[in-house]
């Protein structure tokens, strides 16, 4: 199929824009994280949280007083890695006790691909084809063009469920 030089030109130059800014939590709505993380970010506000789940998510810590060597070197780890407060704010909150810091994988997933199905508009109207702004999206995002297509074809969460099967009666 022949495609003009300047169509062929822009879906070249796509493919080499630098990747954009990892999908992260900070574009993330609050009730699209799980219980656990709704707690931490009510405790120490969202980007703590957001910080916190970066460094730890996943991982069960269990949270010093800091009385001790190892515990002022596990809260001086939390405030190198988030912040002073934040590492105070768990040990007066969580001392002694194992927290389980969740990975928020689900809600990850859910702003990356708002964040694909946003960049697929955008390269739409500079014209791309389908199978050029797939190639694009796949290099941005380091995903196998296979799983971006399953992502552009998954209903809009935003589309009505259409109706299955028509009435009996």
């Amino acid at each position: 199929m022949y495609q003009p030089e300047e169509s062929v030109a822009r879906h070249l130059e796509a493919m080499h824009v630098s990747s954009p800014e990892p999908c992260g939590l900070d574009v993330l709505e609050f009730a699209l994280l799980p219980r656990q993380g709704q707690e931490l970010a009510r405790l120490l506000g969202l980007p703590a949280t957001l910080k916190l789940v970066e460094n730890y998510g996943g991982l069960t810590l269990r949270i010093p007083y800091g009385e001790t060597p190892l515990g002022r070197a596990m809260l001086a780890d939390i405030a190198k890695r988030v912040d002073h407060d934040t590492a105070r704010a768990l040990a007066r909150k969580y001392a002694a006790t194992e927290l389980y810091i969740p990975n928020c994988k689900l809600a990850l997933v859910k702003v990356r691909d708002a964040a694909i199905l946003r960049d697929r508009a955008e390269l739409a109207e500079q014209g791309l084809s389908e199978r050029q702004l797939v190639q694009v999206l796949a290099l941005r995002y380091r995903l196998c063009d296979r799983y971006i297509w399953r992502i552009l074809k998954k209903p809009s969460p935003a589309d009505p469920p259409a109706q299955r099967q028509g009435s009996l009666l």
